[in-house]
């Protein structure tokens, strides 16, 4: 697994985060049923997110929004998933010189 993510300030002053998965597609295929609770990737971003703002999984629903989704093997046409990376790199949204990384991604 690898990711990237951006950190953006909203139109109403607050930030919000996004965030790029890039999994092997044979570990998940999918993200499973988003309303399913528990067992699928899905579920477990929800988890994973509750966990990072100390609440309960209960209070994460909205939180996480699921923009799309992407399947690319070698050699074939990376269009589209470049075009889905590119969004997280809009100028407009981001704060500079306040001492904050705007983007992050896994190591490796």
């Amino acid at each position: 697994m690898r990711y990237l993510w951006a950190r953006e300030l909203g139109q109403d002053g607050h930030p919000h985060y996004h965030l790029l998965l890039l999994l092997n597609r044979d570990a998940y295929f999918t993200l499973g049923d988003m309303r399913s609770s528990e067992g699928t990737l899905y579920s477990k971003l929800n988890s994973a997110w509750a966990t990072a703002l100390g609440i309960e999984e209960f209070d994460t629903r909205g939180l996480v929004n699921v923009a799309g989704t992407f399947h690319w093997k070698s050699g074939e046409d990376i269009g589209p998933l470049f075009q889905a990376a590119s969004y997280m790199c809009k100028e407009h949204s981001k704060e500079f010189g306040i001492r904050q990384h705007a983007f992050g991604s896994s190591r490796g």
